[in-house]
């Protein structure tokens, strides 16, 4: 019952984490509260965007580019393919948030992305309605990776590794125990570990009484839409739109066949739409699982309206709609950093707010090597360490 490291939560970043473990040779155990791909986090829905021109913060590019290499490494030790480069086509006013920070992002790090005008731009992607005044970026070399095969594939590898994963066991509390031992007790057992890593994701607050940040979760929505009509699709990339006056920003895929997921059972179908803003703010327990119906109804209104005036070929019935649940941190970057007042035997990440899923691999080598004490990775994310609040 003893471990070099445990992980709580077996999310993406948990998944991840635990590979990277079990791969150095780490006894290390993983727990999660649901089965190993589920859909009461933030992780599934089919697809999430990579990108390299990051429109949050140009600091997070040479994360991404970690990100990129460990994708690659990830897919030639799997022979499986988790990235697909669709590229990525932006489009909002020239000096609107969203569209400078792509172009700062891509400017001060060298990332191809071509700029149109709207007339230019309608004439290269047919699908959407331009406005005039609207500018067009193109990055080339972003797409969108699958994360439920993502979840399953490194935990698979991390098992095969010799990690120790255990689902349907939440974690109810851990305390330090002298210099050299942390207890962490479940709903069915007590373990002790050197190292412990919480990867909580929307549950993370309530394990993280020492954080002093406050953490919020939200309610999204996920929605697929079917077309009325076939429709030559096959070229459409993954999309962003930003509209003046509207907070946050549209964005979409193409329609993905199936497998996406690792072992599928009903694929929805359709082309996935959604709205990346703050959601319904909630509280995570059992009841916030369920759907709000008068939420739903709210927020397909919001998208049908939006595809109706800027996507007027994606005419159809929405066939499915999901909920995700993200969790900011107070400034909307990530929170990864060693847990204050335990002697940097604990480490968190948190926070990841709807744009984590990209960092996935690069992420979870940085928290293996955070628990190891091992620097290598520190300087991809000293500027998203607590010391920043101060």
């Amino acid at each position: 019952m003893h471990y070099q490291a445990i992980v709580v939560g077996l999310g993406s970043m948990g998944a991840a984490t635990t590979y990277y473990l079990a791969q150095q040779g780490i006894k290390v155990l993983g727990l999660e509260q649901y089965a190993i791909v589920h859909e009461n986090g933030s992780h599934a829905g089919q697809s999430r965007i990579i990108r390299k021109a990051y429109a949050e913060h140009p600091d997070y590019v040479p994360l991404l580019h970690k990100a990129y290499e460990n994708w690659a490494k990830f897919e030639q030790a799997t022979e499986q393919q988790f990235f697909n480069d669709t590229g990525l086509v932006y489009f909002g006013l020239p000096d609107a948030p969203f569209i400078q920070g792509v172009k700062t992002s891509a400017k001060a790090h060298h990332i191809p992305v071509e700029l149109y005008d709207s007339k230019e731009g309608q004439s290269k992607f047919p699908w959407f309605h331009i406005p005039d005044a609207y500018q067009v970026a193109w990055e080339p070399e972003a797409g969108y990776v699958t994360p439920e095969r993502t979840i399953a594939s490194f935990t698979q590898q991390a098992q095969k590794a010799g990690a120790i994963l255990q689902a349907q066991e939440t974690v109810q509390n851990w305390q330090l125990k002298g210099t050299q031992q942390i207890e962490v007790t479940t709903n069915k057992a007590t373990y002790t570990t050197e190292r412990l890593i919480i990867t909580a994701g929307a549950y993370a607050s309530q394990l993280l009484p020492n954080l002093g940040r406050p953490l919020q979760t939200t309610r999204q929505l996920l929605a697929w839409v079917q077309l009325d009509k076939p429709i030559d699709l096959s070229k459409l990339p993954c999309w962003i739109f930003e509209v003046p006056e509207v907070d946050g920003i549209y964005y979409g895929f193409p329609a993905i066949q199936p497998p996406w997921l690792f072992d599928p059972s009903t694929p929805v179908k359709g082309f996935k739409v959604a709205h990346h803003t703050r959601g319904q703010a909630i509280i995570t327990n059992q009841h916030s699982l369920l759907p709000d119906e008068a939420y739903i109804a709210q927020e397909k209104e919001n998208l049908q309206n939006f595809l109706q005036t800027y996507f007027p070929t994606l005419n159809g019935a929405f066939v499915e709609v999901k909920q995700c649940l993200y969790t900011y941190s107070p400034d909307e970057h990530f929170i990864i950093d060693y847990l204050p007042n335990t002697d940097r035997r604990v480490v968190v990440a948190t926070g990841f707010s709807g744009h984590g899923f990209k960092f996935v691999p690069a992420i979870g080598e940085v928290l293996a090597n955070l628990a190891l004490g091992n620097t290598e990775t520190d300087e991809l994310i000293d500027f998203l360490r607590l010391k920043r609040f101060q």
